[in-house]
């Protein structure tokens, strides 16, 4: 099975694949963006300005239920550095604690 070429890029570290993931439309790709954000340390003023802008989004990553894309996007501003996570919400605790090491990164 092929990757999508826009996560395989975010995968290899690729910058602007990473902020155009961001600012994607698919809910996927937002997340797995947020988490290839914090996973490669990306802390430039734009991607920090889209993760902040990405703790408003309410919209669930996985179906229905469960961790929502502002959950991840704290979770990443609190593992940069840039923001500290003062919250109790299971998730961002989660990811917090393994300091996003969730996904592959080669």
């Amino acid at each position: 099975m092929r990757l999508d070429p826009r996560v395989q890029n975010m995968m290899d570290g690729d910058v602007q694949a990473i902020r155009d993931g961001l600012a994607d439309d698919s809910v996927p790709v937002r997340t797995l963006a947020v988490l290839y954000a914090a996973k490669h340390g990306l802390r430039d003023g734009e991607t920090v300005r889209l993760l902040r802008a990405l703790k408003q989004d309410e919209t669930f990553c996985f179906c229905h239920e469960g961790p929502r894309i502002a959950n991840f996007a704290a979770a990443a501003l609190h593992c940069l550095g840039v923001e500290r996570y003062a919250g109790d919400d299971p998730c961002v605790l989660w990811l917090i604690e393994r300091d996003f090491d969730v996904l592959p990164c080669e």
